[in-house]
């Protein structure tokens, strides 16, 4: 359930200042994980937060505590939306990550630092305006699919160096709101999406389906994401 903390909408944000999601991830039929999504205004920026929590069997060989940060400028008439810093402090099991990568778009330049391992390597990138791994999701909700066109690809910095993000619209489903099961079903746009390396022998059969919600708010309502261990489902709750 999504919370509202302040309730005046900025201008091209489909989203307001203080909205939560919540997600259940689940794995056939063994719940896995819970997710909270918050994005609050901090000054001139977005924060993006993601909450994941483990659940069920999973909690008790395998607990998972991560917690990931992000800044995304909004979209500008001299810039795109744009992350500026992202942030993943990760403990799954006996794995421990915590990693910063710190965008210049005056410079073209971005530090990615491994602070677990006291490690710090910069790369170049083109553009104006990168994505991260959260922030995308936020990129996806601010276009209006149903104008077209129908695919699209959007880059996104990951460790150290940058993905193209292929996205294809594949039509308009209705799916039952599985928040309230009297609820009429959820108009929703059908979005694939694929990541492509810039080495094509990196490229792996990695993929994730998103269905966004038509409306003005285009909420992500469900998701399925393909991992090294099969297919994961993301619904809200």
């Amino acid at each position: 359930m999504w919370a509202i903390l302040v309730l005046a909408a900025h201008a091209g944000i489909p989203w307001q200042d203080g909205e939560k999601l919540s997600y259940r991830i689940g794995w056939g039929l063994l719940p896995v994980a819970h997710a909270e999504f918050a994005a609050r205004k901090d000054g001139a920026l977005w924060a993006l937060h993601l909450d994941l929590r483990s659940r069920g069997p999973i909690e008790a060989v395998h607990p998972i505590r991560d917690n990931v940060d992000s800044r995304a400028e909004e979209a500008s008439p001299s810039a795109p939306w744009r992350s500026v810093r992202y942030e993943e402090d990760r403990s799954e099991g006996r794995h421990l990550r915590h990693r910063v990568t710190d965008v210049d778009y005056a410079a073209h330049q971005a530090v990615y630092r491994d602070l677990l391992k006291k490690s710090a390597e910069s790369f170049s990138f083109k553009g104006e305006g990168l994505d991260d791994a959260q922030s995308l999701f936020y990129h996806l909700r601010q276009i209006d699919w149903s104008q077209g066109p129908e695919r699209r690809f959007i880059p996104v910095y990951y460790g150290k160096k940058v993905l193209q993000i292929e996205v294809v619209r594949k039509g308009k489903e209705k799916i039952d709101n599985p928040m309230n099961d009297d609820a009429p079903p959820v108009s929703c746009h059908v979005l694939h999406m694929r990541p492509i390396d810039p080495d094509p022998k990196k490229n792996k059969e990695e993929w994730a389906t998103v269905w966004l919600g038509d409306d003005a708010r285009r909420i992500p309502w469900r998701g399925e994401f393909q991992a090294t261990f099969g297919t994961f489902t993301v619904t809200r709750e």
